[in-house]
């Protein structure tokens, strides 16, 4: 591949015309510009994320490692590269989503005073895209100068099909990932403990006792390998902080018991797990936390010149690394590459006190977060079809909480400020690839495996809704005095034995037992009614001499508390559920309206065909009627 023909019409007049060098740096000297023009086969959709990440881009050119230190919010880097060492402070990056990408650097060290480089896509065409590429040098002397030209005129036919290759490899790994681990778990089952393969890293002795304790727990010989295949091959940049949600979506295996192999992991001394703390605003980890009771109340971002309280829904995300003992991994770096740490960002740009800028902007339809940086307030945008108006006006002094727009909007910006401001916009959503301490909370085995674990006593955490079901024996009074004491606790034990299992079963958790009662907890509302169909099954309401069951689920919001020393969960949700055990009987289980909006749990209580009775339930507290219906299951 080379360079398209020099005839396009974003040429290196434009582009400096349209963002011109700050006159500051300028009197340092003046620039070597380099601009190089390439038309990839792909998309632009396609082309941004491996652009952003240029960590990547830069590790496949074969340029020198990168170190990183955070300072008072700000980045700086360090490196050798040919023999010179390099120091430098990040400039924060601007982007604008598909369409250009900026990065900048300050050095105190090295050949150059200042770097620019920015990415500029034009698409031609749903797999054609032009990529413009523009590198901008403030050399230190002569001899910088020689060396930088030299460097760039060897980059220049590598860049664009370095990030071809990269395009490609991603395309590749997604389509074949799965099927190729799939087909050598199966070719070879089990991993070798003096196996040195080519690329291994890990300890080879650690690896086979991990295998070991993984397999005595009963876990699957496929996954397990697979798992520790990934430890011993993956690289550095895989390794550091494991998230286990997106890792079992990329393999396309179970979530849960992929999950359940990296907690186990964590018993043998393969791994480690981190509660980590992220800023809402850019969704960095601000602090890596070992152990649930040391959760902060507060925590701060440099970066984002916040702080802001964490028992939030989205605090906390959790992950995995993998201990030192079994694979020293290193957080290396590349390039800073923010925009590809954060995607939900869609434009982030900074503009001198005064300047006005005008971007056209690719936003389809939605809801986005309007906000400038320093600042934990935020606007509403919403981009709708049928919103009047496709452009944006925002002002930094501007009062207004809401915006709207037709998609895809013109965005005009204006700093009226006298200092220079960061205009950001990005998405409202949360990270679905996060694994958060609900998915662990809800997850029996993380409950037996790390019982010691509990949040500190101040803490009240928020996780979200939560489907939660209560048994209650039936006519227990009556059940002690006819079996006698030491008969009733038999049984009850092996009630609590069949329960647990059947919750287990059912991908859920107890959250504790009160007397001989269950309160348990269930990431999904069909998962709470197949369990309780279950347990009924198994104690049938006609016989008057054995335990008898009574069961009510509901859904709603709920906060993680600490009671005793267990992980407990507390709120409205919690006491409502509890009480409306009154309103059935033996046999019955009552569901709430909220839990059979879910449409898997409609499906289920159809193909079972259980009698309904429709029901109000008066609630002590405030004397409100509550809607629910009781099933009888026979």
């Amino acid at each position: 591949m080379t360079p398209a023909a020099e005839t396009q019409a974003f040429t290196l007049e434009r582009l400096l015309r349209e963002y011109p060098w700050p006159a500051e740096w300028l009197r340092a000297g003046e620039p070597l510009h380099f601009f190089w023009t390439y038309d990839l086969p792909v998309s632009r959709e396609s082309l941004w994320p491996v652009l952003s990440d240029t960590s990547r881009v830069n590790k496949s050119l074969g340029l020198a490692e990168m170190q990183f230190e955070e300072r008072a919010g700000k980045l700086y880097g360090k490196s050798k590269t040919a023999g010179y060492r390099l120091e430098w402070e990040e400039i924060p990056w601007d982007w604008e989503y598909l369409r250009t990408l900026r990065t900048a650097r300050q050095y105190s060290r090295g050949f150059a005073h200042y770097v620019i480089a920015r990415y500029t896509l034009e698409a031609l065409g749903p797999e054609h895209t032009r990529l413009y590429v523009y590198f901008g040098w403030i050399p230190r002397g002569v001899v910088a100068a020689v060396l930088l030209k030299l460097g760039m005129q060897r980059l220049k036919p590598r860049y664009g099909p370095a990030v071809l290759a990269i395009v490609r490899e991603r395309f590749a790994a997604q389509a074949t990932d799965a099927g190729r681990d799939v087909a050598s778990t199966a070719a070879a089952p089990t991993l070798q403990p003096a196996a040195a393969a080519a690329g291994a890293r890990a300890d080879a002795a650690r690896l086979a006792a991990g295998r070991k304790a993984l397999l005595a727990a009963g876990l699957d010989a496929a996954l397990v390998d697979r798992c520790l295949r990934h430890v011993d091959s993956a690289e550095d940049d895989e390794l550091y902080r494991i998230r286990v949600r997106e890792l079992a979506q990329r393999w396309q295996v179970s979530e849960r018991e992929l999950l359940v192999v990296f907690l186990h992991g964590v018993r043998a001394g393969l791994f480690y797990l981190t509660w980590d703390v992220i800023c809402p605003h850019c969704r960095g980890v601000r602090t890596e936390i070992k152990h649930l009771g040391e959760l902060p109340k507060r925590d701060a971002c440099d970066v984002c010149e916040i702080d802001f309280e964490t028992q939030g829904l989205d605090s906390y995300e959790i992950t995995f690394h993998i201990h030192d003992s079994v694979r020293p991994v290193q957080k290396l770096y590349f390039c800073s590459a923010e925009p590809a740490k954060k995607p939900h960002i869609k434009l982030q740009l900074t503009l001198a006190p005064g300047e006005r800028r005008n971007v056209a902007s690719n936003l389809e339809t939605g809801v986005y977060r309007l906000r400038l940086q320093g600042e934990k307030k935020y606007r509403l945008l919403n981009v709708a079809p049928e919103n009047s108006g496709a452009l944006l006006a925002w002002r930094s002094a501007d009062a207004s909480d809401r915006f709207e727009a037709a998609p895809p909007p013109d965005i005009e910006l204006v700093n009226e400020a006298a200092e220079p401001r960061t205009f950001v916009i990005d998405e409202t959503g949360i990270d679905q690839s996060a694994l958060r301490p609900a998915d662990l909370f809800n997850l029996q085995q993380f409950r037996d495996l790390f019982s010691a674990e509990a949040l500190s006593s101040d803490i009240e955490l928020d996780v979200g809704e939560q489907t939660l079901l209560f048994t209650d024996i039936v006519g227990s009074s009556r059940f002690y005095v006819q079996r006698g004491d030491h008969g009733a606790f038999a049984a009850v034990r092996r009630h609590f034995v069949h329960v647990f299992e059947q919750v287990q079963k059912y991908e859920g958790a107890v959250v504790k037992t009160i007397g001989d009662a269950v309160m348990a907890a269930f990431a999904r509302p069909a998962d709470a009614v197949a369990c309780a169909i279950a347990i009924q099954r198994i104690f049938p309401p006609d016989n008057e001499t054995e335990v008898r069951l009574r069961i009510s689920i509901h859904q709603g919001p709920c906060l993680a508390v600490r009671l005793d020393s267990n992980i407990d969960y507390f709120g409205h949700t919690v006491n409502l559920t509890a009480k409306l055990q009154a309103a059935v009987e033996a046999g019955q289980t009552l569901v709430t309206p909220r839990v059979l909006e879910d449409g898997r749990v409609a499906e289920l209580l159809a193909r079972e065909k259980l009698p309904r009775q429709a029901l109000k339930y008066k609630q002590p507290w405030n004397g409100e009627y509550v809607l629910a219906y009781r099933y009888q299951v026979s």
